[in-house]
């Protein structure tokens, strides 16, 4: 197939950028597998037909990924703004830097990754979209001035993406803010995608919506999302410069190499809804090394205790907190720590504005039957966040539960609100 593409599409042959919807980026997501075959193979030509396609990309004005990226452009105008198919390139361009040291190709996903996250993502980890007059197509980024809670979606394969660039950009560099996006995208958005079933899935969901809409049928959003819980799951501990890199607190087990005295570890707790976490190591040898575990999204590590014992321990550039020791079987971690509230003020569609919350890495949303009037229930004079804040109280019996003063609205954690009855209210007008 490889080679068939490269007679059809190669130097001096049909331009991909002409096929395919949306300018041609549909097209160009081949970049990703024609590098990966040449990572099995070692032939060249895949390498350089790779190239080529990047080359044909800059030479449509309409495409243009890598030229608009350097430029200082945004992600709304390459090939529409398709969003999927924009990042589905941006793992080509990440790969092509793996096997040619290009530094363009990573400063492009580096740049195209800054975009998204400050302008293209809701509190949820999901990246939005909207059909707009400029992109013609419900799937494409718009700009921050057409955000309406009830009017963007996120579509399933967005989520899944998204985890996959977080996730690479992780393995290239170790730095703790690549994983927490795809965890954070994972908790909430790739959740409240999926039906408590683990079956149905929605193709798209809205931040504000009375009922979601799961689907049995199989889509490609069906199909995606549980890739993405697998990428997270395959990411759950490894070796960065020869530490046990730990990088999850949820609940699990998993294997150790002898580097790390063999056998396993395995967390318990209660994260990302409760506040504490421990590590037992069951290893088969003693060893001394140096064990990291990653500090999750917007929270603060408040003890770190081994057998019961404070620690001498350090956060390191990349967001990991290191303990060195010789360790052996039967030795326990005990992590706790607080969740940071937040308020993220949003303004879109005419000017109006918006409020939601989060607390640790978790969405807070309301859960609701339908869809109340948008008419704004906040009336402030600051727009600083902390004055927001100063309106919620927690629940006295839940962790991660809070009620706004003066209402009767409850916030409980976003992937809890959808079900077939009910959906999620994550956007507050004021």
């Amino acid at each position: 197939m490889g080679d068939l593409l490269i007679e059809t599409y190669g130097v001096e042959k049909h331009d991909l950028t002409k096929y395919g919807t949306r300018k041609g980026i549909s097209a160009t997501t081949l970049l990703e597998s024609i590098v990966m075959l040449y990572e099995r193979t070692s032939e060249k030509k895949y390498l350089e037909f790779a190239e080529e396609i990047v080359a044909m990309s800059e030479n449509n004005p309409s495409l243009r990924l890598m030229g608009t990226m350097l430029e200082g452009g945004s992600v709304v105008h390459p090939g529409e703004g398709k969003a999927y198919q924009l990042m589905a390139n941006l793992l080509g361009y990440l790969q092509l830097y793996r096997y040619t040291g290009n530094e363009k190709y990573l400063k492009t996903v580096t740049l195209a990754w800054e975009d998204i996250h400050k302008n293209h993502l809701i509190v949820t980890g999901g990246p939005w979209s909207r059909k707009m007059p400029y992109n013609g197509n419900v799937e494409c980024f718009a700009h921050s001035d057409a955000f309406h809670p009830e009017k963007i979606v996120v579509e399933g394969c967005c989520d899944a993406t998204w985890i996959q660039l977080n996730t690479h950009l992780f393995e290239f560099t170790g730095d703790a803010k690549y994983f927490n996006e795809a965890e954070v995208t994972l908790i909430n958005s790739v959740y409240g995608h999926q039906y408590s079933d683990g079956i149905e899935w929605c193709y798209y969901t809205k931040p504000n919506a009375s009922k979601p809409p799961f689907n049995s049928n199989f889509h490609c959003c069906g199909s995606s999302e549980p890739r993405g819980v697998e990428i997270y799951s395959s990411h759950l501990a490894g070796e960065i410069n020869k530490n046990l890199s730990i990088n999850t607190l949820f609940p699990s087990t998993i294997k150790l190499t002898n580097q790390f005295g063999g056998g396993n570890i395995k967390i318990e707790g209660g994260f990302p809804l409760k506040s504490s976490a421990k590590i037992y190591l069951e290893t088969v040898h003693d060893k001394k090394f140096t064990l990291e575990f990653r500090i999750p999204a917007n929270i603060k590590i408040a003890s770190v205790l081994v057998n019961g014992e404070n620690t001498k321990s350090k956060t390191n550039e990349r967001g990991f907190v290191e303990l060195k020791r010789k360790w052996k079987k039967g030795d326990v971690i005990a992590v706790d720590f607080d969740y940071i509230l937040k308020a993220h003020l949003q303004v879109g569609e005419e000017g109006k504005k918006w409020v939601a919350f989060t607390y640790g890495p978790v969405a807070l949303a309301q859960k609701i039957r339908e869809m109340p009037d948008d008419e704004p229930f906040m009336s402030i004079g600051s727009k600083e966040p902390s004055e927001f804040l100063k309106m919620l109280s927690k629940t006295p019996d839940s962790e991660n539960e809070f009620t706004i003063k003066g209402t009767d609205i409850s916030l409980i954690p976003y992937y809890q609100t959808g079900t077939k009855q009910t959906g999620p209210k994550t956007y507050f007008r004021f």
